[in-house]
C-alpha cells in the first residue's frame, strides 16, 4: 500500500532583488530585473510504500526541504500532486510549530494541536513528552530564550508522541547533542520497526544508511538517482579511491552485523567468509547432503574413514555404508564434551549411557588424546576420509595434530561445526587455520551446508 505519492510535482519561487522604493528605482534606472523565477522542484515523482524508510538526499539547494514541506502540507505544489495516506508528523525545521512568546509548557499543547492531537490526548502523554525532551527545568520559560538544541528537543518530543503513520525529519537532528541524537535515532528505528513510513532529509550518510532502505538524490530540483540507500550514498558522494571504496564496503558490512542478534551475526559472518575464500564452492541444502557429497568425493580414495564425535552413531552409519564397511572407525569418549563449548553446551553434553552399535564400523572409546596415538601406531594405512565432529578447539586440534602425517593428496575432511554459530572462530575453524599455517598443507574448499555449520575440504598438496 502506498503512503506517499508525489506525481509530477514542480514548485517555483520568486526571488526579489529590490525591497525598497530606492532599490526599485535604482534597478529600474539601470534596467535591471526586479525579480526572477527560481525553480526549486521540476517534475519530481516518487512513491513511498507503507512502512518504507526513504532518504531524501542532495546538496544544499537541491530541493530536499521543499519536497518535504510539500509532503507535510506546509506548501502546495505549482504543478502536479502530492497524496498522503495517514497522519503526518515530524520536524521539518527547528522551531516549526513553536511560538517564541509562549513557554515550553504552552508550546507542547500548541504544537500537539497543530499536529492533530486533542487536548485530552496531549494531557495523557504530557509526562512522556516532557521526560523525552529532558528540559523539565525550562518548561515555564519562553521558548525564545531556548537554544536551537532545546528547540529541537521540545519539537521532536512532541512529534514522536503524536502516533503518526508518516514521520518526516529534516536536518534538524544536526543541532542536537550526541546523546539526544542517539535517543532520537532509536525512536525513529522503533517507528520503522512498527511499520510506520519514514522520510528523512540529512547530510549524515552514516545515519541514512543505518535508518533508510532507499534513497532519492535530487540535483537542481530534479531526480538524479533513485534506488538502494548504499547506491544513493555512492552516487552523491562516490569514493575517491579504491581504498576508500573498500573501507566503505567493510564499514557497511560491520554496521550490518552490529545490528543483528548474535546467531544472525554468526551466520552473516560465515556468509562473508564463504564469499571471501570459497565463492565457487557448492552450496549443499542440509548436513546429510553435505556428508554424502563429501563421501562421493572420497569414493576413489584408498585408506581409512575416521569419524571423531560418534554420539548416537547416525553419521558413522552413513560413512560405513558409503565405504562398504571397510576400514571405518569412530572415536568418542561417550562421556560428552570434555569442557564447556558454546552457550547451551556445557561439559558433559552429548553423553550417552552406552556406545551405539554401528554396522560396518569399529568404535574406539576414550578421549582423542589417549586413543588416537595408539590407534595410528597400530594402523599404518593412509587416511581417505575424516569427519570432524569434535566441536571444541582443543579436540579438533588434537585430531589434526595426530592425523597430519597421514593426510595425503585427495584426503577429504568434513568439519561439522566449522562456522555459522556464536564463537565459531574459536573452535574447529581456528584449529584448522592453525594446522594449515603450521603444516603448509594445500587444500580446496569443496562445499558447505548453506545456512548451517558444515564445510568440506580436500587436500591438494602436502
Amino acid at each position: 500500500m502506498e503512503s506517499i505519492v508525489v506525481d509530477g510535482v514542480s514548485k517555483h519561487f520568486t526571488l526579489r532583488h529590490a525591497h525598497s522604493i530606492k532599490e526599485i528605482t535604482v534597478r529600474a534606472v539601470r534596467r535591471q530585473s526586479l525579480s526572477e523565477r527560481f525553480t526549486a522542484l521540476d517534475d519530481v515523482s516518487l512513491t513511498v510504500a507503507q512502512g518504507e524508510s526513504l532518504a531524501l538526499m542532495g546538496l544544499n539547494g537541491s530541493g530536499k526541504s521543499t519536497l518535504l514541506k510539500l509532503i507535510s502540507g506546509v506548501m502546495q505544489p505549482d504543478a502536479g500532486s502530492v497524496r498522503v495516506r495517514g497522519r503526518v508528523a515530524g520536524l521539518i525545521e527547528v522551531g516549526a510549530g513553536l511560538h517564541p512568546d509562549l513557554t515550553g509548557r504552552e508550546n507542547i499543547f500548541l504544537n500537539a494541536a497543530i499536529l492533530g492531537m486533542t487536548k485530552a490526548e496531549t494531557e495523557a502523554r504530557y509526562d512522556e513528552i516532557v521526560a523525552f525532551s529532558e528540559i523539565e527545568d525550562f518548561l515555564d520559560t519562553q521558548v525564545k530564550f531556548y537554544s536551537s538544541g532545546m528547540f529541537m528537543r521540545l519539537g521532536f518530543a512532541v512529534a514522536v508522541h503524536t502516533d503518526p503513520e508518516i514521520f518526516l525529519v529534516d536536518e534538524v537532528l544536526a543541532v542536537g547533542d550526541p546523546p539526544f541524537q542517539k535517543k532520537c535515532l532509536e525512536r525513529i528505528k522503533e517507528f520503522h520497526a512498527e511499520g510506520r513510513t519514514l522520510v528523512i532529509v540529512s547530510h549524515d550518510m552514516g545515519t541514512l544508511e543505518r535508518v533508510c532502505g532507499r534513497g532519492v538524490v535530487l540535483e537542481r530540483g530534479r531526480t538524479a538517482y533513485e534506488g538502494g540507500i548504499e547506491g544513493a550514498v555512492d552516487f552523491l558522494a562516490p569514493p575517491a579511491t579504491p581504498l576508500e571504496a573498500e573501507q566503505r564496503r567493510r564499514a557497511r558490512e560491520e554496521a550490518t552485523l552490529a545490528a543483528l542478534p548474535a546467531d544472525d551475526v554468526a551466520r552473516a559472518e560465515a556468509e562473508l567468509l564463504v564469499r571471501e575464500i570459497m565463492p565457487d564452492a557448492p552450496r549443499l541444502p542440509d548436513p546429510r547432503a553435505t556428508l554424502e557429497y563429501a563421501l562421493s568425493l572420497a569414493a576413489g580414495q584408498d585408506g581409512m574413514a575416521l569419524e571423531f564425535g560418534v554420539h548416537t552413531g547416525g553419521t558413522l552409519a552413513v560413512v560405513a555404508d558409503a565405504r562398504e564397511g571397510k576400514n571405518v572407525f569412530g572415536f568418542d569418549s561417550f562421556a560428552g564434551l570434555p569442557e564447556d563449548w558454546r552457550e547451551g553446551f556445557p561439559a558433559g553434553h552429548f553423553a550417552v549411557d552406552e556406545p551405539p552399535e554401528v554396522l560396518g564400523a569399529e568404535l574406539v572409546a576414550g578421549l582423542f588424546e589417549d586413543t588416537l596415538p595408539c590407534f595410528l601406531a597400530e594402523h599404518p594405512e593412509p587416511v581417505a576420509f575424516v569427519h570432524v565432529d569434535a566441536d571444541l578447539y582443543s579436540s579438533a586440534r588434537t585430531v589434526l595434530t595426530h592425523l597430519g602425517p597421514r593426510l595425503s593428496v585427495g584426503t577429504v575432511i568434513v568439519f561439522d561445526e566449522f562456522f555459522g554459530y556464536p564463537g565459531w572462530r574459536e573452535h574447529e575453524y581456528r584449529a584448522w587455520e592453525e594446522f594449515v599455517s603450521a603444516s603448509g598443507v594445500r587444500f580446496d574448499y569443496e562445499g558447505f551446508t548453506e545456512g548451517n555449520e558444515q564445510v568440506i575440504v580436500r587436500i591438494t598438496g602436502i
